[in-house]
Formats: C-alpha cells, sequence, structure tokens
C-alpha cells in the first residue's frame, strides 16, 4: 500500500534534491518517490512536468521552502497542505490530499533502470520469495547498470569477522559496507531466474579491475557457491574458481574443504573456502596494501594483485543474465 503525500499548491523545496527528470504525470513523479527508499518529498512542476526527488522536506530544511507558481510539494505531512499559495490569477488556493495507493513493484534494478531511476542508490524491490519487499543498494553506473550490490568494503567501517547468523541475514550499512545476507542471496537465486555475478575492485594507487560470471547460484543450508561460466574478458583474473561449489564457512561454523585448520578462523574471514583461499573478500581491511606484511588475513583476490596485497576496496554485484541479451 502506498504512503499517503499531501499536496501544498504553488509551492517547492530547494537545495536537496537527488534527482530530477521529466515524468508525464504528478502521479508517476510521486510512484518514483515511493520506489526510492531515501526519498522524503517530491516537487512537480506542471509546465514543464519536471519531477525533483528530494531527501528532506519542508520541515528538514524551512529556509529552502519557497513560493514557486505552477509547481505541487509532496510529502507525508497532513500539516502540509495549510502552506499552499494562492495562484498569481485567482483570490482562491485548492488543496488536495494526494495517496500513491497503487505504484509499481520492480522486482530488480534492471527493471528499476528501464522505468527511469538511473541514480545509484538504496530501492525498495519485489522480487519473487519478498512478498514485503527487499531494501537494496542499486548500481545504476557500473557496465550499463542494473547490478543489486550484494557486499561492499571500501573504509573499514564495518566488521566482517562475524558469526554464521550474521552472515545469514545480512549486516551493515547499505550506502557504506554491508553483506546482504545469505538468505537473501538463496532466496534471490533460487527463485527469480539466472544471475550474473561482477566483482569490482580497486587498489591503493587507483587502479580498478573486475571480475565476472555467469549462472552465480547460492543453494542449501550451508548457503553453497556455484557458477557456470568465468568471463575471459575480465580484467582482475579468476580468483574464485576454486571456491565454485563450496559451502559457506564462518568461524564458528566450518564447512571448508580443510582438515588441518579452520580457514575462517584463519583468515579472519567468512567465505566459500576450499583449501583454503585464492580470494578472501571477507577479510580484514587494512589502510595500506602492506600495512602488515606478509599477512594473508587481507581482503585480496590473488590473480590479480597476489595473495598478501590488501585491497582498497571491492563490490560484489549481480545482474539478471536476460539483462545482457
Amino acid at each position: 500500500m502506498g504512503k499517503e503525500f499531501h499536496a501544498a499548491e504553488n509551492r517547492a523545496v530547494g537545495n536537496v534534491t537527488i534527482w530530477s527528470g521529466r515524468v508525464g504525470t504528478l502521479v508517476g513523479c510521486v510512484s518514483r518517490c515511493h520506489s526510492w527508499q531515501a526519498c522524503k518529498s517530491v516537487n512537480y512542476f506542471k509546465n514543464n512536468r519536471r519531477c525533483d526527488l528530494n531527501n528532506a522536506t519542508r520541515v528538514d530544511s524551512p529556509n529552502d521552502f519557497v513560493a514557486d507558481q505552477a509547481s505541487v510539494y509532496f510529502d507525508g505531512n497532513g500539516d502540509t497542505p495549510g502552506f499552499s499559495v494562492a495562484d498569481s490569477d485567482h483570490s482562491d488556493v485548492h488543496t488536495t490530499q494526494f495517496a500513491a495507493t497503487v505504484e509499481p513493484r520492480y522486482s530488480d534494478c534492471q527493471s528499476l533502470l528501464e522505468a527511469g531511476y538511473s541514480v545509484s542508490g538504496v530501492y525498495m524491490i519485489f522480487p519473487a520469495g519478498f512478498s514485503d519487499g527487499l531494501r537494496v543498494y542499486c548500481d545504476m553506473e557500473t557496465d550499463g547498470g542494473g547490478w543489486l550490490v550484494i557486499q561492499r568494503r571500501q573504509d573499514g567501517s564495518v566488521d566482517f569477522y562475524r558469526g554464521w547468523a550474521d552472515y545469514r541475514v545480512g549486516f551493515g550499512d547499505l550506502a557504506g559496507e554491508f553483506w546482504l545476507g545469505n538468505d537473501n542471496l538463496r532466496t534471490l537465486s533460487d527463485s527469480s531466474g539466472s544471475w550474473d555475478l561482477r566483482v569490482d575492485f580497486q587498489d591503493w594507487d587507483g587502479n580498478t579491475a573486475w571480475a565476472e560470471y555467469g549462472d552465480f547460484k547460492i543453494s542449501g543450508q550451508d548457503y553453497r557457491l556455484s557458477f557456470d561460466s568465468y568471463n575471459v574478458q575480465s580484467t582482475a583474473g579468476d580468483s574464485l574458481d576454486m571456491h565454485n561449489g563450496q559451502p559457506f564457512s564462518t568461524t564458528d561454523n566450518d564447512n571448508d574443504g580443510c582438515t588441518l585448520r579452520n580457514c575462517a578462523e584463519a583468515e579472519k574471514g567468512a567465505w566459500w573456502y576450499g583449501t583454503c583461499s585464492e580470494s578472501n573478500l571477507n577479510g580484514l581491511y587494512f589502510n595500506s596494501p602492506w600495512e602488515v606484511p606478509n599477512d594473508y588475513r587481507v581482503i585480496t583476490w590473488a590473480s590479480w594483485k597476489g595473495y598478501l596485497y590488501s585491497l582498497k576496496s571491492c563490490s560484489m554485484k549481480i545482474r539478471l543474465a536476460m539483462f545482457d541479451n
């Protein structure tokens, strides 16, 4: 059910817009706001059909809430209609209440992209198996956009050395560092078609690289990883092949293929460890490539920078394979 919005005629709020574009109808403009988690209010300009999505309301930015003829401002505050301004050629004011009770429910990030949501950010999607929706971060820029980000490391602000329960449900901040959750990954890959996996990397000199895999899937109670192809054009090399077919392991749930040690404990991470790893993207975050010499517990992708180089950032993202056709 859509959130009820209230209108102030001939009003707009400035300096808080996070997306602006031409939208054919007022209803369509408000529906866009409902589909974007960060959107708190809307300006709609009738003359040119411009739609502004804002990350703040008139209450948050009172000094930026101004009179603007032929515009309509919307937010969820019931007092908002009282701030309407009369039309310049009329003495009366017609205030309205607007409720977007019917809104598109997009199932993935590329559906949002195709509907005109071209800004990367946090969205609510409704894939099969998620009746209440799933909040995700959509990357609308990389390689054509439409990617659903499932993991991000960038500054060490979130502790990734965690147990099975945390990795099962997910943790962190979708706009920063996070793990989407193994239950979510399994449900997505079980019910929504074939996904491509892309992994992006950056080193401490600003160089970037990527690797891509086809038919990515997480399955079973042990969240086993599988994929059926590797994109040979990938610039980072393949450091996931030895992990293909492996169950997920954490320090408190050792499912790896190593009989000598618990790889998650030894490498201070959580991953689809074999014996033990050629990649460890949930390892410890360090603030330089060689902060701790000869330390294999770092965030690493061995085929690009070797086993001991600590990467500055990485992100894992998935996109339905049909997008590439």
